[in-house]
Parts: structure tokens; C-alpha cells; sequence
């Protein structure tokens, strides 16, 4: 009995022994598969982990190398970096479907996914390919101001659009890394709990277990070559961790905040200038040390934001002492990884890269915007940029002294009104020319004769191009009008117009202006088109017989006359000498004839050298296109040419009479000379011999003689001391003077040469030819007896009349030197009824 209790409670021990065993080894047992399984996930997990750290850091380099490969594009136009925009652009989407696969798929993961996604297309299809379509556009050689502009525009926004993926990625490891810490935490206590549990286990339960010892000892075995297995690859995962940091480029900190140190990587230390091993021990005043002052203020305040929390992240650009002494830009970001359960900050890790190229290109950027800017205003053209509705921009110094606008004054306001312009034929406001341009799309120049009209009302001619702004969708976002002041080459333009346009004389137009207007008025909408052709006539009397400038006054005075008599849009022009010709558009027959009619009556009041001024007429009209141009002009012609022939006889005798009529009115010892002169000549011509009709025609010439004297200043002909050697010259002019007046007209033709000689002397040294003797025709030695006998027995200014008597002496003195003797006896004798001794 007591054996058997004794076996009962061996066996109960036993059992209870064995019961503890087993429920040991259970535990065991479990706590060792427990942890095996959580050292696989945790191994899966750090793989995963591995690849969400290369997904993202494939999708950062190739952002940035978007974006680094553009702005190269931008400044160089060269294809290669179209190419690598290409490449990178399949890296980023790679890695984002890669990254897309393995992340955990948590709402917020999502959301990161999905910001990610959106700041790509922004960063490709919003910003970049825009701005490389836009330099595409222009040119490899062209940099212009919209470029910057946009450039500068694209810049920013990619500068932020790349810090938010940053940021986003950021949160991406750092969540990763916080989950495989935990991870590995849970999973060293675990494998704490085992170690306790097989190194204090019962002793008794190796004893019992002694025939298990072998397997017991296995499974031992076998788990602990999984554990090291394990550590191996945890060690291998965290030299690659290292690696895919070391290949973002970017350097590493901790910040123990209780202790103060700083545990820094290898590359922040190289973006320094140092290495790692030169700055140990590292702390907190490290940082400190090797901070700019001014930056470090700053970064300072963003600290304790982020240790409060009043800020997630910590984010701050600041310059860090190089080695060498210069100082380096640096982007530093992290955030606070580890609070106490109250909430106290316990740590800080972060990231910081090299921003000093960025800064450079920044620097680079902004110094051309300057130098741009610098041109803009140095240029010697005016230029306003709008914006899309129309409104001043910009307005730079030459557009404000111009317009009279200051910048201050134009920004905001519409174009129209800063930039103020007429018409110059029609003098109303332009269009509206602005809005066609941002409508168009296309660039605009404004007409030649644009007139602007500057704030303080002054006005002067521009000629302005106006071009459009485009966006990056190829839409017109503004317009930028280039303007210079051109008033003087207009009035140089205009100068030179009148001198190949203008008769200087006249001051009408010439015949190069008639023969392009004429083209361009033989067209169906100025028919009816009369031709009117004019021409002056007895200008080449006046010409002979005042000299030109008298004939240049009978042109001016018809010009001017035919002109007042024409209305806007006729052509009148002087194509010859003394022609004119007229080209009166959407003029009938009728019309023309009168207006014909009122240049004839205006003409008729006009007076040249005291000669009534006369002009014969001709036109035609072409009433449609059927009718030949040239024709038309030759019936004008004819039809002018058939009133010169029919009137200009008439005119010219009626002229000389009139000249002659004139001179009487002014000189009355002249009609008393000449009657005298006209008597004694026919009388002597009778008593020559000569027939009724040759002493009719002395008569005439006696009449007419000293008709040239009509040119000659009164003042000379009335002096009464003796003429200087030019007055002389003047007065010796009037014979021949008078010969070509009188020559104009048919009829007294026949006595113009006994005019021309009647001064010249028997022996030789008379005027204007200097004949003698029988050479002298016998009418103008008839002439000078008669003339020089009358002349002296009349008073003039500057002597006394002789008595006949004396005269006749004076005749038979000078008879043989002066006179011919045969005439001069004959006209004492049976003239003057005188004897000849």
C-alpha cells in the first residue's frame, strides 16, 4: 500500500513532473515558433522595407534628374538632354509601379501615393514639357525675356513641387523605418523570453527528457543556426539600408536630445569638406560651430517648432563653414522619432543635401534676370507688356517719357489709355488692336502713319509691333508692344516724298506722282475719271521779253490757280514746261467742262508783268474700263491742243498790244515818241519810194519800235544824271527786247528785225549787232534817222528839247557816221521840208 502510494505518488510526481515538463516544453515550444515566425515576417518585412527605400530613391534621382535635364535643355537647346528627360522619365514610373507593389496599402500610404503621382505629372506635363516646347519654339539662339520669365515661373513652382515629393518620400521611410524598428524590438524581447526559458528551465526536465535530450538538442541546434542565419541578414539588410543612403547623396543625423550627441554619416561630413573620423566626438555644438550666424538664428526658432510640435517637419536652407573657410548651402530636413509618453522629445533624425549648385544656378538665374531686366531698360525702343485682359504691366523708362506715364501711374490701366493713338488720315481712335493681337495670337504692326498721342498731349509719330505672350498652352496671356519715336524719319520721309512728288516751282505734283496716280485711278470705282489738259499760254514771251524769273511768277500764278479751282482727291500736277494736267476722279462732262470754266475766269483776273495771264484747255472723260487709258489722255491733249492753235494767235497779238498800251499808260513822253516816230516813218517811207503796204507796215514798226522798253526799270529810262555802264547795258537791251515781243505775233513779224537793228550805226558802232553800211536793213536805217531826230527835239528828264534847226544840224553832222546820209538828207528835205546845205 504504502508502495503503492509511494508508486502513486511517484507517479503523480511523475506525472506532475512530466505535466510541467511537457507544459514547459510547450512553452518552449511556442515561444520558439512564436519567434521563428516573427523573425520571418520581420525578414520579409525588412525586404520589403529594402525595396520601398530603392523604389523611392529612384523615384527622387529622377525627378531631379527631370528636372535638372530641362533646365539644361533650357540653356543649351541640345537633344541629349531630351534624352535623359526620356530615361528618367521611365525610371520614375518603374519605380512608382515597383514602390505601388510592395507599399502597404494603409490610407495613408494612399494618399502619399497618390500626391506623389499628382506632383510628378505637375513636375512633367504641367511645368517641364511646357517650358521645353516654348524654347523648342523660339530658337536655339534666342534667350528672351518671356524665356526667363517662364523660366524663372517654371523654376519656383519645380523648386516647390520637388520639395513636397521630398517630403512625402520622407514620411514614406520614415514609416517604413519606425515599423521595422518596432518590428525588431517585439522580436528581441521575444527571443529574450526564449533564452530565459531554456537556460532556467527545470533541471529535471533534462533528466526526464534524457531519451528527448537528442531531439531537444537538434531542434536547439537547428534554431539556432536560424538565428544566426537571421542576425546575418538583419546585419546584411542594414549594410544596404546604409548603401541606398549613401546613393540618395544626402547626409544623415541623430540627435539624442537628452545627451546632446550627434551621430552624423560619412557624407555630411564630406559635404564639409572633412571626414567623419576628424569631427569625433560630434554634438549639438558641432552644428552649432560650423553655422552661419545669421542662418543658424533661424534654424533655431524652426527647431524648437518642431520639438513643440507646432510643426511636423523640420525644414530649413542654411549655410555650413566648408574646410576651406567658404560657405555651403545646405537643405537639412527631419523630425522628431522619439517622445517619452508625455510627449517630450527624445530624438530627431534627418536628412541634409548639397544645395550650393542649386543656389549657384539660382544666383546665375537671377543675375541674368538682371542683366535682362538692365537691357530691357537700356534698349532705345519703348515697350509696355499687358496681361491677358488688356492692362499695363510693365512700362520701362523710354515707353514712360514717351507716352508720359510713369509706371506707377499706367500698372493696371488699359492699353488704350496709356498708350494713346490716332490715325493720321482719318483722326479717330484706332482699333482696338490689343485685344486682335491676344485674340490672333499673332504679332501685329500698327500702321505707318500711327500717331501717339502722350498724356500731356503732345503727339508724334511711333511705329509700334505688338506681339503676344504665350502661356504654357499656347494661349495668349498678355502682349508686348516695342514702339520708337520715328517723327523725324517721317518728316525726312515726307521731305523727300515732296522733292520726288512736288515741282519745286509750283509746288503741285510732278509727272512721276500724275503717272502712278494716273494707274491707280483707272479703276471702276473713280470712273467717270476726266483728264484735263492745260497749257500756258505766251510764256515764252514773257520768258524773251522779262526775263525767266517773270516766267517762273506766270507758272506759279497758274499753278496756284488751278489748284484753289480743284477739289480733295484731284491730281493736279505739272508735267512740262508750261503744261499742266488734271485727273479729276467720279467726274462727269458735265462737271469737268464747269470746272474748266471757273480756272478760265479765275485766270482772266490774273495779271503777270502787266500781261493778262491765259491758258488753253483741253479734256477728256473714260467712263468705264472698256475705254483705252492712253486714248482718253490723247483726245484731252488734242482737244487743248486744237484751243492753243485757235486762240493763241489772237492771244499773243492782244498781249503785244496790250504790253504796248501799258508802256503808253506809264510813260506819256513815250506815246508822244512813238506817234511822232510812227508819223515821220510812213511819211519818209513814201518818200523813199516804198509801196502803201511797206509804209503802212513803218507806220506800224514806228509805233512799236521801243516796245522792248517795257522791261527796262522806269527809274533808268527817267534818270536824269548820266547811266552807269550796267543801266546802259539795260537800256541797249530794249531793241532786241522789243524784237522778240513783236515776233510772237504774225502779223508785226515782218518789222521785228527792223526793231532789232534800228539802234545800230552807219558806220558800225551802233547796237546790238554792231552793223554798218548797207548791211543794216534800209527799214531800220530809216528808223534811226527818224528816231534820233524826233528825240531830240523832244524834253526828256535829263535835257531840253532842241530846236528843229538845231536837230537838222545835228543830222547832217552825223550823217555818214551815225546815219545814212542818202536817208537823212532825204528826210530834212522832203519830210521836214528843210534845205540840205
Amino acid at each position: 500500500m504504502a508502495l503503492g502510494e509511494t508508486d502513486t505518488r511517484i507517479t503523480r510526481k511523475l506525472v506532475k513532473g512530466i505535466s510541467v515538463v511537457v507544459v514547459v516544453i510547450v512553452c518552449i515550444g511556442i515561444a520558439n515558433l512564436i519567434s521563428l515566425r516573427m523573425a520571418t515576417r520581420t525578414y520579409a518585412r525588412r525586404e520589403q522595407a529594402h525595396s520601398v527605400l530603392d523604389s523611392t530613391h529612384t523615384m527622387y534621382s529622377s525627378m531631379l534628374g527631370i528636372v535638372s535635364a530641362t533646365r539644361g535643355f533650357v540653356i543649351t537647346a541640345q537633344d541629349k538632354f531630351l534624352d535623359s528627360i526620356d530615361r528618367e522619365i521611365i525610371n520614375f514610373e518603374q519605380a512608382y509601379d515597383s514602390l505601388d507593389g510592395v507599399l502597404q496599402d494603409t490610407t495613408v500610404n494612399l494618399r502619399r501615393m497618390e500626391l506623389i503621382r499628382l506632383n510628378y505629372k505637375t513636375i512633367v506635363h504641367e511645368l517641364e514639357e511646357p517650358l521645353i516646347d516654348f524654347r523648342s519654339s523660339i530658337g536655339t539662339n534666342q534667350f528672351s525675356p518671356e524665356l526667363m520669365e517662364l523660366f524663372m515661373e517654371v523654376s519656383t513652382r519645380s523648386r516647390y513641387v520637388i520639395d513636397e515629393t521630398i517630403r512625402l518620400i520622407g514620411e514614406i521611410q520614415n514609416s517604413e523605418n519606425q515599423q521595422l524598428t518596432e518590428m525588431e524590438t517585439r522580436l528581441e524581447t521575444v527571443l529574450g523570453l526564449v533564452r530565459l526559458l531554456n537556460i532556467f528551465g527545470p533541471i529535471g526536465i533534462l533528466l526526464v527528457m534524457l531519451v528527448m535530450a537528442r531531439a531537444g538538442l537538434k531542434k536547439v541546434d537547428e534554431f539556432q543556426k536560424d538565428r544566426q542565419i537571421f542576425e546575418l541578414d538583419m546585419e546584411k539588410s542594414r549594410k544596404r539600408l546604409a548603401s541606398v543612403i549613401e546613393g540618395t547623396d544626402v547626409g544623415t543625423w541623430e540627435w539624442e536630445i537628452d545627451s546632446g550627441n550627434l551621430i552624423l554619416n560619412q557624407r555630411w561630413a564630406q559635404i564639409l569638406g572633412f571626414r567623419l573620423e576628424d569631427l569625433l566626438p560630434t554634438t549639438a555644438k558641432t552644428w552649432e560651430d560650423f553655422a552661419h550666424p545669421d542662418d543658424f538664428q533661424v534654424a533655431q526658432l524652426r527647431s524648437r517648432q518642431t520639438l513643440d510640435g507646432t510643426v511636423d517637419f523640420y525644414d530649413t536652407d542654411m549655410r555650413m563653414r566648408h574646410a576651406d573657410g567658404h560657405w555651403v548651402w545646405m537643405h537639412i530636413r527631419g523630425k522628431v522619432v522619439e517622445r517619452t509618453q508625455q510627449g517630450e522629445p527624445l530624438k530627431m533624425a534627418g536628412t541634409c543635401s548639397d544645395l550650393s549648385a542649386r543656389k549657384e544656378m539660382e544666383d546665375l538665374l537671377s543675375l541674368e534676370k538682371d542683366r535682362l531686366r538692365a537691357v530691357l531698360f537700356a534698349i532705345t525702343d519703348g515697350v509696355v507688356a499687358t496681361d491677358i485682359a488688356g492692362n499695363v504691366r510693365m512700362i520701362n523708362p523710354l515707353a514712360e517719357r514717351l507716352t508720359g506715364w510713369q509706371q506707377a501711374d499706367a500698372e493696371g490701366l488699359p492699353f488704350s489709355t496709356v498708350f494713346r493713338i490716332k490715325g493720321q488720315a482719318a483722326g479717330e481712335a484706332e482699333r482696338n488692336i490689343v485685344q486682335e493681337v491676344l485674340a490672333s495670337g499673332e504679332s501685329s504692326a500698327m500702321a505707318p502713319d500711327t500717331i501717339l498721342l502722350a498724356r500731356d498731349g503732345t503727339s508724334f509719330y511711333v511705329e509700334c509691333l505688338l506681339t503676344p505672350v504665350v502661356n504654357k498652352h499656347g494661349e495668349a496671356d498678355g502682349v508686348v508692344a516695342v514702339f520708337k519715336d520715328v517723327s523725324e524719319e517721317k518728316k525726312q520721309q515726307d521731305a523727300l516724298a515732296h522733292l520726288v512728288f512736288r515741282d519745286p516751282l509750283t509746288g503741285l505734283h510732278n509727272r512721276r506722282f500724275y503717272d502712278q496716280q494716273k494707274e491707280l485711278l483707272d479703276s471702276e470705282e473713280y470712273f467717270p475719271l476726266a483728264f484735263v489738259a492745260a497749257d500756258v499760254d505766251g510764256l515764252k514771251l514773257t520768258n524773251d521779253a522779262f526775263g525767266h524769273e517773270a516766267g517762273d511768277r506766270l507758272l506759279q500764278i497758274v499753278g496756284k490757280t488751278l489748284g484753289n479751282n480743284c477739289r480733295d482727291g484731284d491730281v493736279v500736277a505739272r508735267v512740262g514746261g508750261d503744261e499742266f494736267v488734271m485727273l479729276l476722279p467720279k467726274t462727269t462732262a458735265d462737271k469737268v467742262e464747269r470746272i474748266v470754266q471757273r480756272m478760265a475766269s479765275s485766270l482772266k483776273a490774273e495779271k503777270n508783268c502787266d500781261l493778262p495771264v491765259s491758258v488753253s484747255f483741253g479734256f477728256a472723260v473714260k467712263e468705264n474700263s472698256l475705254e483705252d487709258l492712253v486714248e482718253v489722255v490723247k483726245q484731252a491733249e488734242d482737244s487743248m491742243y486744237q484751243q492753243k492753235i485757235a486762240e493763241s494767235p489772237k492771244m499773243k497779238k492782244l498781249a503785244v498790244d496790250h504790253l504796248l498800251e501799258v508802256q503808253f499808260q506809264k510813260d506819256a513822253w513815250e506815246f508822244e515818241h512813238c506817234m511822232a516816230i510812227s508819223k515821220y516813218s510812213e511819211e519818209l517811207a513814201r518818200a523813199m519810194g516804198f509801196s502803201d503796204e511797206d509804209a503802212t507796215e513803218m507806220r506800224i514798226a514806228g509805233l512799236y519800235h521801243d516796245i522792248g522798253k517795257i522791261a527796262i526799270d522806269p527809274s533808268i529810262l527817267n534818270k536824269p544824271t548820266a547811266l552807269g555802264s550796267s543801266e546802259w547795258d539795260a537800256v541797249r537791251r530794249h531793241s532786241e527786247l522789243g524784237y522778240t515781243i513783236v515776233r510772237t505775233v504774225n502779223e508785226y513779224a515782218a518789222f521785228a528785225n527792223h526793231i532789232l537793228h534800228h539802234h545800230e550805226r552807219w558806220d558800225g558802232r551802233g547796237y546790238p549787232h554792231g552793223l554798218s553800211g548797207e548791211d543794216i536793213p534800209i527799214q531800220a536805217r530809216l528808223l534811226c534817222v527818224v528816231d534820233a531826230y524826233v528825240a531830240m527835239v523832244s524834253n526828256r528828264p535829263y535835257r531840253e528839247a532842241s530846236d528843229k534847226d538845231t536837230a537838222i544840224e545835228q543830222l547832217r553832222i552825223h550823217a555818214g557816221s551815225q546815219f545814212d546820209p542818202r536817208i537823212a538828207r532825204l528826210f530834212v528835205e522832203e519830210v521836214l521840208h528843210r534845205e540840205w546845205v
